[in-house]
């Protein structure tokens, strides 16, 4: 019996073996097979794209080195913050010259700690007296600390919250500040004008190489490393320093002086959307919508002059943030392909560094890779690519129902879809924070042409139309919908200007709390006003 038994075992395993045998084989022929498939519709959107004037790979989108005395950053001021060479050591400063670059935040850390000066979209003023009392009160520690983390959560650079102030500590001071509380207390604009001057060396050298063509971060080596955080971070600090001497110069009447440092201020927000990522564009628009508070301010109180709004005007209309955006959109789209196409051929993405990522996807099929390739791209084009106008410059804010149907698609619970699904609802979240910004510059251009007309004639136009050619070549249209802005003269010295809005809807300029897209996708009500005057001033807290 036992040697009956036998037999038959090893027959059933024989068997076995063959079934599993003809199973691999034939899940191999699948996996080949769908990965031939795979690549050939991968390899025939590629074409498709190209046809089109698309560009796919990633170096192509890295910006080329530019000579130091054509880049604003390589300011012998700046070089330190950003890793260029400077003029003591001729070598790299990089991290080993953190020190340099400290010491430059640390002389205007003040900066930091002011009240925002108002909001321009709900037409306050923060008063100068609110700065000097905050000047001359000692700040927490962490008042520095709490904005920039405020600015990084809100723009998407830090998930995590702001920590809570520890009590009781004093911030460490400055020279500048500590000689401010020795002295007594002038005005508010002697005490803000004492503070700015005490480094005016050092702001005038800035304002200088504003003037440079080209405000550009350099590339970093490895974008993992985490090199541009800080250096988005400088820059955001900055900002609230050339912001409050922009408001102080009015203030001060120095207009030429004040649109020296609007002219700075822009120059930051092209350093931030220099690299080909969203996070730069994201940051751009950040530090953006803090430049423009003074140029607001300026204008609802009348201290511009038509020559410095000339110059302003012209620098606005060089500012495409459209064309910037879509930019920076192919450039993410690039990217995210090249860390794909690296995983299975380390050629095809270079410039592209090692990570976890990479080395997981090797062990994948590659109609995998192929395929979520693919749909990374079609959704990067149609989702985003295909509603963005730099001509205009606008943005098709609303989706049309193919888009809606096409994001339900890459939204399924699909390996082929999942990296799409990943990358997709952030980046066309941005969509609306691009048009937002737009609509800025737009509303900010037409505010100087409005400003330079009444100047000129004693009152504001009936009719957008009536400042060109004389103080626009062409009203700009609304970014949203690409129609005609919306403007009402409610006085000869009054007006009220705006964009529809994210809803697309007329308003008849009730202005909006809210302009980014609800959680539920919805457009708030609302449009976004440019007002003539001031509504009131912001309190103090």
């Amino acid at each position: 019996m036992k040697t009956a038994r036998w037999p038959r075992w090893r027959k059933w395993l024989k068997r076995l073996a063959f079934a599993l045998a003809v199973l691999v084989t034939l899940t191999v022929l699948v996996l080949t097979c769908e990965g031939w498939r795979a690549k050939r519709a991968w390899e025939a959107y590629k074409r498709e794209l190209a046809a089109r004037g698309e560009k796919l790979d990633w170096a192509s989108f890295a910006p080329p080195p530019v000579p130091d005395d054509q880049n604003f950053l390589a300011t012998p001021a700046l070089a330190a913050c950003f890793g260029f060479a400077t003029n003591q050591t001729g070598a790299t400063a990089g991290a080993g010259d953190t020190n340099a670059c400290e010491e430059l935040k640390h002389r205007f850390n003040w900066a930091g700690w002011l009240q925002a000066p108002g909001n321009w979209r709900e037409g306050t003023v923060t008063p100068l007296e609110t700065w000097q009392a905050q000047l001359r009160a000692t700040p927490g520690t962490s008042g520095r600390r709490q904005v920039d983390q405020r600015m990084a959560q809100r723009y998407g650079l830090s998930e995590a919250p702001p920590d809570p102030p520890p009590p009781g500590r004093p911030a460490p001071d400055n020279p500048a500040l500590a000689a401010l509380r020795a002295r007594p207390a002038g005005t508010p604009l002697e005490d803000l004008r004492f503070l700015l001057g005490h480094d005016k060396a050092i702001l005038d050298e800035m304002r200088a190489a504003a003037r440079r063509p080209l405000a550009q971060l350099r590339t970093p080596t490895d974008l993992y490393s985490g090199e541009m955080l800080p250096w988005m971070s400088t820059l955001k600090s900055l900002t609230l320093l050339f912001r409050a001497s922009c408001r102080t110069e009015l203030a001060a009447g120095n207009p030429e002086v004040a649109a020296e440092d609007f002219a700075t201020l822009l120059a930051l927000t092209e350093a931030a959307g220099s690299q080909p990522l969203l996070l730069g564009a994201l940051v751009k628009i950040a530090v953006l919508e803090l430049a423009i508070q003074p140029l607001w301010a300026g204008l609802a109180e009348h201290r511009w002059t038509e020559p410095a709004l000339a110059r302003i005007e012209a620098r606005l209309e060089r500012l495409n943030v459209v064309a910037d955006f879509q930019r920076c959109i192919r450039g993410e789209r690039a990217f995210s392909l090249a860390m794909l196409g690296a995983a299975l051929d380390p050629d095809e993405g270079p410039g592209v560094p090692e990570n976890p990522y990479r080395k997981t996807l090797r062990y994948w099929p590659r109609a995998f890779v192929y395929r979520n390739q693919l749909n990374i791209a079609r959704a990067f084009q149609a989702v985003l690519l295909d509603r963005l106008d730099p001509a205009g410059p606008a943005v098709r804010v609303t989706p049309s129902p193919e888009d809606k149907a096409l994001r339900q698609g890459w939204g399924a619970r699909s390996p082929y879809t999942v990296f799409a699904a990943m990358l997709l609802p952030a980046v066309e979240r941005s969509l609306e924070k691009a048009a937002v910004s737009q609509a800025t510059v737009t509303l900010a251009r037409v505010a100087c042409a409005l400003e330079r007309h009444r100047l000129a004639t004693g009152a504001y136009p009936e009719r957008l139309e009536e400042l060109a050619p004389r103080f626009l070549a062409r009203v700009p249209p609304d970014p949203v919908n690409g129609g005609a802005l919306k403007y009402r003269r409610e006085a000869p010295n009054r007006f009220v200007l705006y964009s529809v809005g994210l809803d697309g809807k007329d308003d008849d300029g009730q202005p909006t709390k809210e302009v980014r897209l609800g959680d539920k996708g919805e457009a708030p009500f609302g449009d976004w006003v440019w007002r003539s005057e001031p509504v009131e001033s912001a309190a103090t807290p």
